[in-house]
């Protein structure tokens, strides 16, 4: 083991739970909180990279990584390095490796002088953080929620509540909405600008994802192996679509206090290798939000609100017609791999590292070492 990196590894996991790995075991793994039956999980690796698959196989779910291997990192100085854990391609850091390319892509447009395509490459770079951010917000929350019921002793499995941290999950989630369709427009202007045939527009400038939709593939027969791919995800089926319908169905109506409606927060479990069982918090939101339909810029929505707030509610809390939000965020996230990297595949330039030296660097270097 002693070519293991040293590094401590931070795991979350669906529903709240994680895993600690640290250099001083470094083939222990540490699994919070304990199961149902109060036992402590505890893996033991065969090599480094084992990590993530054997708490797979244990039956928890990985969704993210905090790496810690600076002083820094510790003493609260600097922020740990925290990785979406998902791979496409190949990439086994997909949302990072995604964040990186979008850069060199700034990079060379920046060098070649195509103002268009730098911004909207860096500003791409910028909002992949800030989606990643806020789901590592997302899964803080759900942790903290665990912990509250761990804490309080308090494990009854099927339990609905509602309290100071699930008010939280849905506000995390309202951001983490936010964010994911600031990135969806942000993509689709660049699919407008780059991958649409410039001989069939006619439009100088588009930048919402519905609105390319509709005019340049709703109905046109399209060839390749990419617009075949937007057209679908874009369409009243795909994921990007139903990610808008989230955004303006959450937005307006989660966040109302009704005084008889409540979306519960629920005590849910996971089913571990060994019969034994762990903890999981479950938000849930409507499964299907294309059956609740919100048209807050029509007046007559407000004729007929109580209904459509009624709705959202009680799809949520009904089991078989609600999905937990973190669950569906996961998704999100995957969906948004494959999104970002099949445009990269399609940039009209090849992307390139920036690389200091005598060339670019002016005055002298000072190197400092604590």
């Amino acid at each position: 083991m002693s070519d293991w990196p040293i590094v401590f590894r931070e795991v979350h996991l669906l529903g709240g739970g994680y895993a600690i790995n640290s250099p001083e075991e470094k083939d222990k793994v540490f699994i919070f909180p304990n199961t149902l039956t109060n036992q402590t999980a505890v893996l033991t690796l065969k090599n480094f990279n084992q990590l993530y698959s054997s708490l797979n196989s244990l039956g928890h779910k990985v969704i993210g990584v905090n790496f810690l291997y600076h002083e820094m990192h510790f003493d609260g100085s600097s922020l740990p390095e925290y990785r979406f854990y998902h791979d496409y391609k190949n990439e086994t850091w997909a949302h990072t490796e995604a964040r990186q390319k979008w850069g060199e892509i700034s990079n060379s447009a920046y060098r070649m002088q195509k103002g268009h395509l730098w911004d909207l490459s860096k500003i791409i770079q910028y909002v992949i953080d800030t989606i990643n951010n806020s789901f590592y917000d997302l899964s803080i929350i759900y942790r903290k929620q665990l912990n509250a019921k761990v804490i309080k002793n308090d494990l009854k499995i099927g339990q609905k509540f509602e309290d100071a941290f699930s008010s939280l999950i849905y506000d995390k989630f309202q951001i983490f909405l936010f964010n994911a369709c600031i990135l969806r427009d942000y993509i689709a202007e660049y699919v407008f600008h780059y991958i649409v045939p410039n001989d069939i527009k006619t439009d100088k400038h588009m930048n919402t994802t519905s609105r390319i939709y509709k005019k340049y593939y709703e109905k046109r027969t399209v060839t390749s192996e990419f617009d075949k791919y937007f057209k679908d995800i874009c369409s009243p089926t795909g994921w990007l679509h139903k990610l808008g319908v989230y955004r303006d169905l959450v937005m307006h109506a989660c966040p109302l206090s009704m005084p008889n409606k409540k979306a519960w927060v629920r005590l849910d479990s996971i089913n571990l290798i060994g019969s034994q069982q762990a903890p999981r918090i479950i938000a849930p939101i409507p499964r299907n939000p294309e059956l609740i339909k919100l048209e807050r810029n029509n007046y007559e929505f407000f004729q007929d609100f109580t209904k459509q707030v009624d709705q959202f509610f009680d799809r949520s809390n009904d089991e078989d017609k609600s999905i937990d939000l973190l669950e569906y965020s996961l998704e999100v996230m995957q969906n948004f791999s494959k999104l970002l990297w099949e445009t990269i595949y399609l940039s009209p330039v090849q992307g390139e590292i920036v690389a200091f030296g005598p060339h670019n660097i002016i005055g002298d270097i000072k190197i400092t070492r604590k």
